[in-house]
């Protein structure tokens, strides 16, 4: 039993908690009570840690071991918006200088495809991908993503500080920041050098540079992804390596608790980001179906001059955007997978000799309530309130891959019948 003293403050901290979970909901809903509630646990938890560790904090700079993430990365975010300085001045004038070329930007394509002035479907499709790219942006930065990869009680990264596994995603993070900047190159040499078949004029060149500036942010868009899931796939590794090591199952549950809180408060603020991308790649696919089924006699897949070439560089500054976001789906249903597997491992671990004679040797109840707790807690990457799992992610990669067969297989068809058909007037 507990004294008086110590019950009531117990009862007065825990309405004290739940008048701070309230406040912080700012609608009537489910979603914002459980993000309210997510976001106090792990900012609770990870203050007890900091507390409870007399370890320093390192101040925030641009490259340091400290940070998860390479000073290229932070300032490539910085500059695209999706990070802000910590300057609220210095940001909010920054946000306006680089909001005003992109909205001239916007507003040129929107006249190109109204007008007929130049290409219709690189227009549309250049048109869907800066929309998305824009969307996700901004959706992080409502979503102040800034404050996961900060230095403040309850993100990721300082999680990651207390947890110990900083430097191992600062590696991982590295890799990501390569393959992204592969994949972009790629984007804009298949982009620039498309065009050394069309006829030079200053609307292709404004539509290029507008590309140019989209792939920019749709590979920000999903470096910021993959930096972010990569921290939550190593938040589940830690977890279980410092459960194996202590064998503590009441400080197991109370990181546990932390860390399944983390997952669903960082999957929240990046889903929408993904639905926004991903929507901009299902429209441009739609518009390039609908522009290889429809449109036969279009000069961008019969051309006298090495069509097969052509339509590869097309179709490389096309899919790529399509393949990171399926990459970053894979890696975060990944999250979700990883989360699942960590109750059938705890269930194989030996505890020791139980404390009560009255329960046989060859039953562990602390070990069953804690399997059945990460269990019913169904931890995982959520997209909207649904788990997502990776069996979704390989259909959608299955569709996309049909659908390359079925575009490749009508283009094809497409100029060996412009070939035959020109040969037939020349002749």
């Amino acid at each position: 039993m507990l004294p008086k003293s110590s019950n009531h403050s117990h009862r007065a901290t825990l309405a004290a908690d739940k008048e701070g979970v309230l406040k912080m909901c700012r609608r009537l809903s489910l979603d914002e009570l459980q993000t309210s509630h997510d976001a106090h646990i792990a900012r609770t938890q990870a203050a007890e840690v900091s507390v409870g560790t007399s370890v320093k904090r390192p101040m925030p700079t641009l490259d340091t071991d400290a940070d998860s993430m390479v000073c290229a990365a932070r300032f490539w975010l910085l500059f695209v918006g999706i990070l802000g300085f910590r300057n609220a001045k210095a940001g909010f004038l920054w946000f306006i200088a680089i909001s005003l070329p992109l909205l001239a930007q916007i507003a040129c394509l929107v006249y190109f495809n109204a007008t007929g002035k130049a290409d219709t479907y690189r227009t549309g499709i250049t048109l869907c991908l800066m929309l998305g790219s824009t969307i996700a942006s901004l959706s992080m930065r409502r979503a102040e993503i800034h404050l996961l990869l900060g230095h403040e009680d309850g993100g990721l990264e300082e999680y990651a500080r207390t947890s110990g596994f900083l430097k191992d995603w600062r590696r991982i993070s590295r890799r990501r920041l390569l393959e992204v900047l592969s994949v972009l190159m790629m984007m804009l040499s298949c982009r620039w050098l498309g065009d050394v078949f069309t006829e030079p004029s200053l609307e292709s060149i404004i539509i290029a540079v507008c590309f140019s500036s989209t792939a920019v942010g749709c590979a920000a868009v999903s470096y910021t992804q993959l930096h972010i899931v990569a921290g939550m796939d190593l938040a589940v590794d830690s977890f279980c390596i410092n459960f194996f090591r202590e064998m503590d199952m009441e400080q197991a549950l109370n990181e546990w608790n932390t860390v399944q809180a983390t997952l669903r408060q960082v999957s929240t603020k990046l889903s929408r980001s993904m639905l926004a991308l991903g929507a901009s790649c299902g429209a441009s696919l739609l518009l390039l179906a609908e522009y290889t089924f429809f449109h036969t006699d279009s000069s961008i897949f019969v051309d006298q001059l090495q069509p097969g070439v052509q339509m590869a560089f097309f179709l490389g500054w096309l899919f790529p955007p399509v393949l990171l976001f399926l990459y970053s789906m894979m890696r975060a249903a990944g999250v979700t997978e990883k989360a699942s597997r960590v109750a059938p491992l705890v269930n194989s671990w030996h505890f020791g000799d139980q404390e009560d004679d009255n329960v046989p040797s060859w039953m562990d109840l602390g070990r069953q309530y804690i399997v059945q707790y990460m269990i019913q807690s169904e931890a995982g990457f959520y997209v909207q309130g649904v788990r997502l799992h990776a069996f979704q992610v390989t259909k959608l990669s299955y569709y996309f891959a049909a659908f390359i067969f079925a575009v490749l297989s009508k283009t094809t068809n497409n100029c060996i019948f412009g070939l035959s058909k020109l040969n037939a007037q020349q002749l």
